[in-house]
């Protein structure tokens, strides 16, 4: 049974939380009260960014670099988050604790916050001193331990070097760190396993017939919008014009697109609607507000798993979405601005994934 916006029905759904959801990361670095010096007043560019970024507690950092064999790594663990190793000095280690501080709070969304404080996290314990000594040299010995020790995929290891990179990068532009080692680092190629990740639409079927949610997920193959901006719409996104639904979503890179649905989905909207400001998708528990990505996440792995579908995940429909939609005839710019891809490229993937032609098939059979 489905809940929305207080209201029980045949289906279901779910909103957006604002701030960060139970057990989310997005760490600052504790630091001693002194100023950084003149001119790496780096803050003073963060203004109208989050103030409220929540620490780490002391226990888990502990548990993670345990875990990690990285527990003795030089990175002092103090209960109002992380210190920079001793080999820093005062003024510099109150810098480089400002850097980190920007570069999370810059951050554009909370779960991309809480994947780059995770992935700093483990960085910072595994080096264990001021960013300003960091080498080349070690950012590929760093590489090397994620591929070896913590067993990542190429994929995964070009992700956190990204993050790391992207760190680096802002430390350099500041002016807090004297180069970029991490300017065009050579990172691994990787395969593109796009094609093991798009359903088919009776693959599509099976799992919305299998939730218990079946209008959200419906919501979410017809839009093909992301997890972020399904649980983040409120019933004031919801319209309709040109003889369909449409919705309208903030989305990635804090852009407000527009997306069309089908009219019986909208007609299934409609005749659950709530109050403008309320989330379409309410939690499931009735308190107000919106339920958090982890409580989509969890919707949707439950169908997938009783559809015999497992390793699917939530994203999947977005790639399901794009694909049939190309492969049903609608035009490359058409599904770039419905997914909200910046670039033609990005949604050009999904026809490189499962191309409708063939060389061999215009080759003589013998």
């Amino acid at each position: 049974m489905e809940v929305h916006n207080g209201q029980t029905t045949g289906h279901g759904g779910r909103g957006n939380s604002g701030g960060h959801a139970a057990g989310q990361y997005a760490p600052c670095i504790s630091t001693d009260k002194k100023r950084a010096p003149a001119g790496a007043d780096i803050h003073a560019t963060s203004k109208g960014r989050r103030n409220d970024v929540p620490c780490k507690t002391r226990d888990h950092v502990g548990q993670r670099a345990k875990a990690a064999g990285l527990e003795n790594r030089g990175l002092a663990i103090a209960t109002g988050g992380l210190q920079l190793g001793q080999d820093s000095n005062d003024t510099h280690a109150s810098a480089e604790v400002q850097l980190v501080d920007l570069w999370l709070r810059e951050c554009r969304t909370d779960s991309t916050r809480t994947q780059y404080g995770a992935a700093y996290e483990m960085f910072a314990v595994w080096y264990g001193a001021s960013l300003v000594h960091l080498s080349r040299q070690k950012l590929y010995d760093y590489m090397d331990y994620i591929v070896s020790v913590r067993n990542l995929c190429a994929s995964s290891v070009c992700k956190e070097m990204h993050i790391i990179m992207a760190l680096l990068s802002l430390g350099h532009r500041m002016g807090v760190l004297p180069v970029n080692v991490g300017a065009g680092l050579n990172l691994p190629k990787f395969k593109d396993c796009l094609n093991e990740r798009i359903l088919s639409p009776e693959q599509v079927r099976a799992i919305i017939c299998a939730s218990d949610r079946p209008l959200m997920l419906r919501v979410l193959y017809y839009s093909g919008i992301r997890r972020a901006e399904l649980i983040g719409l409120t019933w004031a996104d919801v319209q309709r014009a040109h003889g369909r639904g449409q919705l309208t979503v903030f989305g990635k890179g804090r852009k407000t697109r527009t997306v069309g649905i089908p009219l019986s989905v909208y007609e299934e909207l409609e005749a659950v609607r709530g109050v403008d400001a309320h989330p379409v998708f309410a939690r499931p528990d009735g308190k107000p507000g919106c339920m958090s990505p982890e409580q989509a996440h969890r919707i949707f792995k439950r169908a997938s798993v009783k559809a015999e579908i497992p390793k699917a995940s939530l994203h999947w429909f977005r790639h399901a979405f794009g694909t049939s939609a190309l492969e049903g005839g609608a035009s490359l710019p058409t599904v770039q601005r419905d997914l909200g891809h910046t670039s033609t490229a990005t949604t050009g993937k999904y026809l490189h994934a499962r191309p409708q032609d063939a060389c061999s098939d215009y080759l003589e059979e013998l």
